[in-house]
């Protein structure tokens, strides 16, 4: 019994030890300046730390979300971590994604970058308002002095964004929650 053990143990260390490898993809190669991009970066190992790059010329739209899955066969472990991402681009051009460094015992390792090419869209004057509204409201850090009104039922109050963050402003008065509730 001792022995498969010391069998499952040494397959273990094996898989996890030797074949560390990591990897970015993305949905397509080619954008438009209006579309979104969806990223994701892979391992299959467990990473002691990370460290995300700069995302040049990128908004954060969604994420990071991590997903993580293990697999066991007979003679192998595969252990597989993710960390997907949305962004809009910022420019027009040539991208790079630049990999996460991933650290693993003492190790760092990376991926190869990709480059995505974003393209110009040419906008009509109603398609360019609808964008900047679209990229306003997806825009998780909004311009300094943007209010936000938070209602439930007969309790409201108002926030205004300072930077990253959203400070209370005031309480509101039942009238002001009356108007807005009469909005819905």
């Amino acid at each position: 019994m001792n022995k498969i053990k010391l069998y499952i143990i040494a397959v273990f260390i094996a898989n996890v030890s030797f074949s560390q490898s990591a990897l970015i993809e993305s949905d397509k190669i080619e954008y438009k300046f209006d579309d979104k991009i969806e990223i994701t970066f892979k391992i299959n190992f467990a990473e002691d730390s990370i460290s995300f790059p700069e995302f040049k010329y990128l908004k954060i739209i969604e994420g990071p979300f991590k997903f993580s899955s293990t697999s066991l066969t007979v003679d192998k472990i595969e252990r597989v971590n993710t960390w997907r991402y949305v962004f809009r681009p910022e420019k027009i051009g040539d991208l790079i994604i630049e990999s996460p460094v991933f650290f693993y015992s003492g190790k760092k390792i990376l991926a190869n970058n990709i480059i995505l090419k974003v393209s110009e869209k040419k906008f009509s004057d109603k398609e360019m308002s609808s964008f900047k509204f679209k990229t306003f409201v997806e825009d998780k850090i909004k311009p300094n002095q943007t209010f936000r009104y938070v209602i439930n039922e007969n309790l409201g109050y108002i926030e205004v964004s300072e930077g990253s963050k959203w400070k209370f402003y005031r309480k509101m008065s039942m009238e002001e929650i009356n108007v807005i509730n009469k909005i819905k």
